[in-house]
């Protein structure tokens, strides 16, 4: 079975849901997180998407388990 494919989103403003919504309707896609300079905004959208904010960009791609990143800024 095929593993599926981890995203993290760089920046969390208003088009940041929209990319999140993509990933998530995807078939063998999964939203690990977000991360935004505004700390604030990043966890208000891993809330949203129930799923995980990172404290800075360094911390998410040091995430084993994210295979990709998509810049929503």
């Amino acid at each position: 079975m095929a593993k599926d494919v981890v995203f993290g989103i760089i920046g969390a403003g208003m088009i940041a849901g929209n990319h999140a919504k993509s990933i998530q309707s995807l078939p063998g896609c999964r939203l690990a997180g977000f991360c935004d300079t505004r700390g604030e905004s990043a966890r208000k959208r891993a809330a949203e998407f129930n799923c995980r904010a990172y404290e800075s960009l360094d911390e998410m791609l040091a995430d084993p388990e994210i295979d990709a990143v998509t810049i929503a800024t």
